[in-house]
């Protein structure tokens, strides 16, 4: 059976999402080029348009991606663990585990064109956080409801926290070049946080 055209359009941007977070990941935001990914992706550049309106459009395309596996973590962390304290300690290990195998996303995050890119890329980080911690919000007014979590945690406040015991773990692996162990800093973080958290 012959896939669709719409099906082989769908295979196609992800094959060049992919290889832009390759380059993004070797050469940071600001090297990703239309010819590279191309290349990686086994097209002539001017085949690219044929998915993207240009560059802008695959790195929006780039956050919607990390945006999806971002979400889906949270999805997998309910699904697999019934507490709402394992559940936070799940996303946060996701998270790292996802940076880990993804090293363009701390690229893309802690990069200017990031942060001070245009308004539209902006709006789309914002989005991409604000629904993140949306979601870790829930999960701890959930424990709160079920008296897992103590009455005067404020749920904004507590996701702030999550994401604060990765983001400095997560910029220090980054510029020591994958030397600093995130991993075990979140460990002993996540041990702290806990104690603060648990009814």
């Amino acid at each position: 059976m012959t896939a669709t055209p719409k099906l082989k359009t769908r295979v196609r941007r992800e094959q060049i999402v992919e290889a832009a977070l390759e380059s993004i990941a070797e050469h940071g935001v600001e090297g990703l080029s239309m010819a590279e990914v191309a290349e990686r992706v086994g097209l002539v550049p001017s085949a690219l348009y044929r998915h993207f309106a240009g560059k802008e459009e695959i790195f929006e395309a780039c956050l919607g991606h990390l945006r999806q596996r971002l979400m889906g973590n949270l999805i997998l962390a309910a699904d697999e663990n019934e507490g709402p304290i394992e559940q936070l300690r799940s996303v946060l290990m996701r998270h790292i585990d996802l940076v880990l195998a993804n090293p363009a996303a701390p690229r893309i995050i802690f990069s200017s064109q990031g942060i001070d890119g245009p308004p539209a890329r902006r709006a789309l980080m914002q989005a991409m956080i604000n629904g993140y911690l949306a979601g870790i919000e829930g999960i701890v007014a959930e424990g709160k409801s079920r008296g897992e979590i103590r009455a005067d945690v404020e749920p904004d406040v507590a996701a702030m926290m999550v994401f604060g015991i990765f983001q400095p773990a997560a910029f220090r692996w980054h510029v020591s070049d994958g030397k600093y162990d995130m991993k075990r800093q979140a460990e002993r973080a996540w041990k702290h946080f806990e104690r603060m958290m648990r009814a």
